[in-house]
């Protein structure tokens, strides 16, 4: 290269930072510069949690069980429309209570719209498309209820919590947003009233009792529902949201 061709080349590019100065001072001064500055400079949305909430409801003693809901809001405070396309669960930590009395193991009645296998395991991940449009500015909400999917063969269930990471893909800045984690009890939560599960301020009261089991039995009954307490107090120690039913089981927990 000349230095003549050397020459001109510099020009051109110092005519072109020119230009990109000149529409930049325009859009500071003038509505017209600025619409010229968004056709060089896309404006963006961008998608941000603004909170996650569970709701994991009792189910009526040996009536159908209710899934858990997760409420998700979100804010985009970007310049631009952004698009949630899917969410994604994540599951971080699993525990599967026993049935300390065989009595109370119950059927799984209904087939639901699943998002969680009762043998998931950590590290597996579910998810569902979306079809939400967040405008500039904009927040919005959606719920995801989760359920046990019913396995062919499988006919009893245990309550099984979940320790779930929770995410939104959408368009815009973030493509992927973290929302937090979530605890929910599948297919329903332990009931005493459903079968022997865990051992709680009743049973330490002495307000609920196993006396009018044989000695053995009462003694394999006691030391597992005390096992199972003890599990789920660990559990449910970690971070998380949760359900005030939830919250209502860890304290009475013993």
């Amino acid at each position: 290269m000349t230095s003549a061709e050397a020459g001109r080349r510099r020009w051109k590019v110092l005519g072109a930072l020119g230009s990109l100065a000149v529409i930049a001072a325009a859009a500071v001064i003038t509505p017209v510069g600025e619409h010229i500055v968004s056709a060089f400079f896309k404006p963006e949305g961008r998608l941000e949690a603004v909170d996650l909430l569970v709701q994991n409801p009792h189910s009526p003693v040996n009536g159908e069980p209710i899934p858990a809901t997760l409420d998700i809001r979100a804010h985009n405070t970007g310049e631009a429309r952004v698009i949630a396309k899917r969410v994604n669960v994540q599951v971080e930590d699993v525990l599967r209570l026993k049935s300390c009395d065989t009595q109370g193991e119950f059927p799984v009645t209904g087939k639901y719209e699943i998002r969680l296998p009762p043998d998931a395991k950590p590290g597996d991940s579910f998810s569902h498309s979306l079809e939400q449009q967040i405008g500039k500015d904009e927040a919005d909400r959606f719920t995801l209820r989760l359920q046990h999917q019913v396995n062919e063969g499988i006919e009893t269930v245990e309550p099984t919590f979940y320790r779930l990471l929770v995410s939104v893909e959408a368009t815009g800045d973030a493509s992927t947003v973290l929302f937090g984690t979530a605890i929910v009890g599948l297919p329903r939560l332990p009931n005493n009233a459903e079968g022997a599960y865990l051992w709680d301020v009743d049973y330490q009261s002495g307000k609920s009792n196993i006396d009018w089991m044989k000695p053995a039995m009462r003694d394999r009954v006691r030391s597992c529902m005390q096992a199972n307490s003890k599990a789920l107090a660990a559990f449910l120690a970690k971070p998380g949201a949760r359900s005030t039913e939830v919250e209502g089981i860890q304290a009475t927990l013993r």
